[in-house]
């Protein structure tokens, strides 16, 4: 799984699956999960301006071409140590996630050092 993304600059993503197969995950910028469903290869899919996008791969693995509509793309990633996240004071964090000072601390601490996130097989 790479990290959740999504792109800063009001460009939408068309994804392809060459090969492989797998999960994907669009949340809404309201925080409303709007796709969650499997892929296989030879899908498509659209990604809107400002949603975020979590790809698992399956199995089979995947590969994946991803285009922008934007000649600067911009894209973000959630939860590594460029995200957003570590952008922000621990009281606005804890704020925005409603949540104690612990969990804060903790959430920002389990936010990985690069884009690829190895998932339990539990």
């Amino acid at each position: 799984m790479y990290s959740p993304t999504y792109t800063a600059n009001g460009a939408s993503r068309l994804v392809y699956i060459v090969k492989g197969n797998g999960q994907v995950q669009i949340v809404g910028i309201n925080g409303k999960r709007v796709l969650d469903t499997n892929i296989k290869a030879g899908q498509m899919f659209l990604v809107p301006k400002f949603f975020a996008v979590a790809v698992v791969a399956g199995s089979e693995g995947m590969e994946l071409v991803s285009t922008l509509t934007s000649t600067w793309p911009f894209v973000e990633e959630l939860a590594t140590k460029n995200s957003v996240w570590n952008a922000l004071s621990p009281i606005v964090s804890q704020v925005s996630l409603n949540v104690t000072p612990d969990f804060e601390e903790l959430f920002k601490s389990n936010i990985t050092k690069n884009s690829i996130i190895i998932l339990s097989t539990n």
